[in-house]
């Protein structure tokens, strides 16, 4: 009798398929939960306009904004002494001597008081001490005087620190023009008022470099014309 096999099973071949997000996809997804964090009514799935673009900004200042000392302090004052340190001086080196810089003198009057002597010493390792002689001359005026004004009127003071003060300490409606600010907004084509000041400045200093832009990290990414760029630096 002849006995019945059984036919032997089929191998059966498997292709497995990644898909990985490309970074568009990854942009999008970014762009969609800023853009919920911003209004998850009536945002979240839509893409942005001019004007929303400021609205992802400042979802993602709250999250990534930097915590500055002066920052804590809107008197004209402080946010003086801040822009002043600022200038051509790294945010790093400028946070321990600005705390050091308040407690000695945390009032104009108090700096107005002090020896040109103590503050040149008090400035070395910041860099051209004529900052600090011109912010010495600033105090005696505003302590004399009070504050002008027209604040280019003091020493040292542009019109970049000018609105500056008047924003932070005054909250004017001036948006204050540094690199930072300037280059995002022309990089981004973005329409900002002056309350996205400080996420503007946080976002050129971390996100949108001189050079090479970390796009990944943008909340502005999914829009920006300039996406994936890099600059070649300025010949000086």
């Amino acid at each position: 009798a002849k006995t019945r096999t059984s036919p032997m099973p089929r191998r059966m071949s498997f292709v497995v398929i990644r898909v990985s997000r490309s970074p568009t996809d990854e942009l999008s997804s970014r762009r969609r939960a800023y853009a919920a964090a911003a209004d998850p009514v009536s945002r979240a799935g839509c893409p942005p306009t001019l004007e929303g673009m400021e609205e992802l900004l400042m979802a993602w200042s709250r999250q990534n904004g930097r915590d500055l000392p002066w920052r804590r302090r809107r008197d004209p004052y402080a946010v003086l002494v801040s822009e002043v340190m600022l200038q051509q001086t790294q945010v790093g080196r400028v946070v321990p001597r600005f705390e050091a810089w308040m407690e000695r003198w945390p009032t104009v009057e108090a700096l107005a008081g002090a020896g040109l002597d103590d503050v040149i010493r008090a400035w070395q390792g910041l860099g051209y001490n004529r900052r600090a002689v011109s912010l010495h001359r600033a105090a005696r005026i505003v302590a004399e005087d009070g504050w002008p004004t027209d604040l280019t009127e003091l020493p040292g003071v542009g019109a970049y620190t000018a609105a500056a003060v008047r924003r932070f300490a005054w909250d004017e409606p001036v948006l204050p023009m540094d690199t930072n600010v300037v280059r995002v907004i022309e990089r981004s084509g973005g329409e900002f008022g002056p309350a996205a000041a400080e996420a503007l400045m946080d976002l050129g200093r971390e996100v949108c470099l001189a050079r090479v832009p970390r796009c990944g990290a943008c909340p502005l990414a999914a829009e920006c014309p300039s996406l994936g760029r890099s600059y070649e630096p300025l010949r000086k």
